[in-house]
């Protein structure tokens, strides 16, 4: 079973319960970042700040690259996940047609209503990495993911130090895979980021998880990450646990989710009890519990901010 294709009714089974936290995920909270740098006027300073005008005309993403280096990068994926295109998904009536059971995040534990710094226009949900998924459906995740890439590769190649014994560094997509009797979860994440030594060991594969949708979806003018999204991710986290032996970081996986150009930080606390009982094929006594945090807009300098914030605080608690 491919974990794109669950849905709400999974959630129920695995007892997941969500839990908004602001700005930061508690597993690197209280993260020293006296170990990383982030000069005055350096490029995680320039990501920070408002953009410049002509990085939002129709340039080239070589002039951009000459121009601001490897944050021209970024704002040349932005252009290409906020500018509209020939195929764009029209605005849809979900706010006015919606049939959901609930979405407020204190009487039920998905459709997760996320406060964002500024109203989002309603859109189709995305869609996973399967079979029947559209090209152009596929294009907008791709973009999703080559912005996250591009903002999260800036961050790591600005903030480590130069003589850095391991650093941090983005992997590509990972297949993951958990035998359970007669079932076998199959699961492929867009990336995420990894610790790696000088000598090219890598001591640690699983930092941090992305998955990306194409665009993102609203309640009622505020970003929800909705069921099937939240449940394909809690099942990656399951076989990210289960395959992680002895480097797991306790008990916790970290997932970056992107939708278009909002990011959120989530982690997911699993115990060797709650495995267990999951291997044993028997329903957890106990629950899977989620942190959340809000939805970080990249297309305004006060959701970068916050974004570059996890990010190096992310990066400072891997590294110790």
């Amino acid at each position: 079973m491919s974990a794109s294709s669950l849905k709400r009714m999974h959630l129920f089974a695995l007892k997941v319960v969500v839990i908004p936290v602001d700005p930061y995920l508690p597993i690197y909270a209280t993260a020293n970042l006296a170990t990383l740098e982030n000069p005055p006027n350096g490029p995680m300073a320039r990501f920070t700040s408002d953009r410049d005008a002509s990085t939002k005309a129709n340039v080239l993403e070589h002039q951009l690259v000459r121009m601001y280096g490897a944050l021209g990068l970024v704002w040349s994926a932005l252009n290409d996940v906020t500018k509209p295109s020939e195929g764009s998904i029209r605005r849809s009536d979900r706010n006015a047609n919606a049939q959901r059971p609930d979405y407020n995040i204190n009487r039920t534990f998905s459709s997760i209503s996320l406060g964002s710094e500024s109203s989002i226009e309603s859109q189709h949900s995305g869609t996973s990495y399967t079979e029947g998924t559209s090209p152009k459906d596929m294009h907008l995740e791709e973009c999703s993911v080559h912005l996250l890439t591009c903002a999260m590769r800036l961050i790591l190649h600005n903030a480590q130090p130069e003589n850095a014994a391991m650093a941090i560094e983005f992997r590509a997509r990972e297949r993951l895979t958990l035998d359970m009797g007669t079932f076998e979860f199959v699961a492929i994440d867009d990336g995420g980021l990894r610790c790696r030594t000088t000598l090219g060991k890598v001591s640690e594969n699983f930092v941090a998880g992305i998955e990306a949708k194409r665009d993102v979806k609203t309640f009622n003018n505020s970003p929800i990450i909705y069921d099937d999204a939240l449940a394909q991710m809690a099942y990656e986290v399951i076989l990210v646990r289960a395959n992680s032996g002895t480097n797991a970081n306790v008990n916790s996986v970290v997932i970056i989710h992107i939708a278009g150009h909002h990011v959120c930080f989530l982690e997911f606390r699993i115990n060797a009890a709650y495995l267990t009982q999951l291997r044993r094929g028997r329903t957890p006594t106990e629950f899977l519990r989620v942190s959340v945090t809000r939805m970080f807009n990249l297309e305004r300098n006060y959701g970068r901010t916050p974004f570059a914030e996890n990010m190096a605080r992310l990066i400072a608690f891997s590294l110790v």
